[in-house]
């Protein structure tokens, strides 16, 4: 609690220090923040895109717009709802840290988590997460990796239940971590005997299926068809490989491709959408991106490439200020390698079959900085660890040399 208290009180001043000279109003350019919009004035779960309404939708996880209209609709949308938007996304942002040091002192490295979610902490969230659901994933997802850490070393109900929670809430924010979750099943499966595993996955299920099968439900009478959660897929993965396209949304959005595009600055698109139906133009979308893929393999293998480059290594200049948290992002992607003095841990087997699974998804779409933060965390745990016990062994031999000279004197 002191240590959350503490991460807590840091967290409100840096985020709010760095984003006092911004609008004192809450912001409405992100997708998700047009449905809390919707929902605001009565029209359900719907017209995500910033050009216009396009009616009901799917594609945005439920959680995130929810929580951002109910904090609306309690503190308006002026400066006390810009404040709580901040200050709740902030104290998110901390608990998130918490969460990972207390995940480092299970596997006995209390230091390096207390270093690790004080550095982390001190790093100012850009504008753009206070209008999308990155640090409430990122959040949930560290929740779900104490859970099963604690499960390996003693499965019990409660904990099962809990890890259903916290997998139900953060598919419900960004279905990406499915990946995630369906890992740390089968390290359980494998770390655990058969029977037990089986008992601990079956509840963990049971307390997430409800939620998700509630919205399931929601979609498939809205819509007519099952999917998961999204069907934003095929939109997002079309404006993404193109003739036109680049790797990076920030370079899509300079050269004018995401408009020409994207239901969200085209008008002309936005328009097809609505007459055939969200599903359907995904569907088509998909159906126009495979065709382009198959013609083009080449220069998809290179937009893919750069992807994956851009996502560990998130060098944005478009301002100062995410320029710096890219650098810091790339430097905890390189000291996370040292990690490999722990690879001997179950620890290390969570984190790093996040890190290996989650961004999948994101190597096939126009990347941006945001979409790093969900799993950040893990990588500058990894690095503490991996730094910690490097100069641990620093240290040891530097003691044994001493102690031979001596020796030999």
């Amino acid at each position: 609690m002191t240590v959350w208290c503490a991460l807590s009180i840091l967290s409100l001043v840096v985020n709010f220090s760095a984003q006092w000279r911004s609008e004192h109003a809450v912001n409405f350019s992100s997708e998700a923040a047009r449905v809390s919009w919707a929902l605001q004035h009565h029209r359900g779960f719907s017209d995500p895109y910033l050009s216009g309404p396009s009616g009901p939708t799917a594609q945005m996880a439920p959680i995130y717009p929810l929580f951002h209209a109910a904090v609306c609709l309690i503190f308006g949308t002026g400066v006390a709802g810009w404040a709580a938007i901040l200050a709740l996304t902030a104290l998110a942002w901390s608990l998130q840290w918490t969460l990972a040091y207390d995940f480092l002192r299970h596997y006995g490295h209390a230091r390096a988590g207390l270093v690790a979610a004080f550095f982390g902490v001190l790093v100012p969230l850009p504008g753009r997460l206070f209008k999308w659901e990155a640090v409430f994933t990122a959040c949930a997802l560290a929740a779900g990796a104490c859970l099963v850490a604690r499960l390996l070393a003693k499965p019990d109900r409660a904990k099962a239940s809990l890890l259903g929670v916290a997998v139900a809430a953060s598919l419900l924010l960004a279905p990406a971590t499915a990946t995630i979750h369906f890992t740390w099943g089968v390290f359980i499966l494998w770390r655990q005997p058969l029977k037990l595993a089986i008992n601990v996955l079956a509840i963990a299920l049971v307390c997430a299926i409800l939620p998700l099968g509630l919205w399931t439900a929601r979609n498939y009478r809205t819509f007519g068809h099952l999917f998961f959660i999204r069907d934003d897929i095929g939109i997002t993965v079309g404006s993404s490989n193109s003739d036109c396209a680049q790797a990076i949304l920030a370079d899509n959005l300079a050269s004018g491709c995401y408009a020409t595009l994207h239901p969200s600055a085209n008008l002309s698109t936005l328009a097809r959408l609505r007459q055939q139906g969200e599903y359907q133009f995904g569907a088509r979308q998909m159906g126009t991106t495979v065709q382009w893929v198959r013609a083009h393999p080449v220069r998809f293998a290179t937009l893919t490439l750069e992807r994956i480059a851009h996502f560990w290594f998130p060098l944005e200049r478009a301002d100062k200020r995410a320029l710096m948290n890219g650098i810091v992002m790339s430097l905890a992607t390189v000291l996370s390698f040292l990690a490999v003095f722990w690879r001997r841990s179950s620890g290390f087997a969570i984190l790093a079959g996040g890190l290996s699974c989650y961004p999948v998804i994101y190597y096939f779409v126009q990347g941006e900085q945001r979409y790093r933060y969900p799993i950040f965390w893990m990588s500058v745990l990894l690095a503490a660890v991996g730094v910690e016990l490097m100069l641990d062994r620093w240290a040891k031999t530097k003691y044994l040399e001493r102690s031979k000279q001596a020796s030999d004197l």
